[in-house]
């Protein structure tokens, strides 16, 4: 068990602020947030690049806050993947392995990442897909309890990227923890088993993706995962069972739209902009609002109409 508790980082320009999670053993956890959030400051604590000003790092209930990072069960794959160039594939895999079988280890490692035909090769020879796999492939030479990788799918194209994801499930599958960062939703609900979400360095939700999904909390959490509508709350009519005054923002889907005026339920007025794609807006008050297509309706763009809201379809946000 990875436990996380309080950490706390500072630089001249930036903060980490007391960030706890905890992580059961064979975990895939993926932190996501946009850029500056603090997701590789973080990684580079866990893997003691970085001295945290406050909090603690335990495994297994032993305390690693104050070891160094080649004394940590840790690796951590950069964005950058730090391949050497002046050395082949099957040197960079064995790097850092100092057991006396390294020859077997390399060829094992190759043969899992289909590199074996390129162990000859130098770095500058592959492309980015095998890059990818000779680093992943180091980072597992030294057979880590955890993973950490940072913005691994970054860049890649769409047949190389679902190639990454197939090996990274089934290093899971294997029972590999893995902790991977990314500014992408849609790896972040996708991958993971638990995901947490980072903002101005702070981890603001920690949970599992489902989770995530019915109940994203606040305001930046709903508009990081897209959600179609997120209006004000102020100035709309909501029961006071709802508790409306311990929220800022509310926010829906355009499925859950329902046309017309509906007996208890929100109903907002506005008009209906149709765009030349086909796709429908109402122009409200509140602000713009994506809805179903105008045969829906049953009435054109222009024309001014009013959608109705059940409240258990509508997620109440803080700020």
């Amino acid at each position: 068990m990875l436990k996380v508790e309080n950490i706390s980082v500072h630089t001249d320009s930036f903060r980490l602020k007391n960030i706890s999670f905890s992580i059961a053993p064979g975990e895939y956890v993926v932190l996501a947030g946009p850029s500056g959030a603090g997701k590789t400051m973080l990684l580079e604590t866990l893997a003691g690049h970085r001295k945290p000003k406050g909090g603690n790092i335990l495994l297994n209930d032993k305390n690693l806050t104050q070891y160094s990072a080649d004394k940590r069960p840790f690796t951590l794959l950069f964005q950058e993947l730090a391949l050497f160039p002046h050395l082949n594939v099957a040197e960079n895999i064995g790097f850092a392995i100092r057991d006396k079988n390294k020859q077997a280890i390399i060829k094992d490692l190759a043969s899992q990442f289909s590199i074996t035909n390129h162990l000859t090769k130098k770095i500058y020879h592959l492309s980015g897909g095998e890059k990818q796999r000779v680093a992943l492939a180091r980072a597992l030479a030294t057979k880590p309890d955890v993973l950490l990788l940072d913005e691994p799918l970054t860049s890649l194209d769409k047949p190389v990227k679902n190639e990454l994801i197939r090996i990274l499930f089934r290093l899971n599958q294997q029972g590999q923890t893995i902790i991977h960062v990314t500014h992408d939703v849609h790896e972040a609900i996708n991958l993971a088993d638990k995901t947490g979400i980072m903002q101005n360095g702070e981890l603001t939700q920690f949970c599992s993706p489902r989770e995530l999904i019915k109940n994203p909390g606040n305001y930046f959490t709903a508009s990081f995962l897209d959600y179609e509508n997120i209006l004000p709350l102020n100035g709309l009519e909501i029961p006071e069972k709802y508790n409306p005054s311990a929220y800022a923002y509310i926010a829906f889907n355009s499925k859950n739209i329902k046309p017309g005026k509906q007996s208890g339920k929100l109903q907002i007025t506005g008009t209906l902009i149709q765009r030349p794609s086909g796709q429908m807006w109402l122009e409200s008050a509140l602000g713009l609002i994506k809805i179903q297509e105008a045969d829906h309706y049953g009435i054109h763009d222009g024309q001014q109409t009013t959608i109705s809201i059940d409240y258990h379809d509508i997620l109440f946000l803080t700020s």
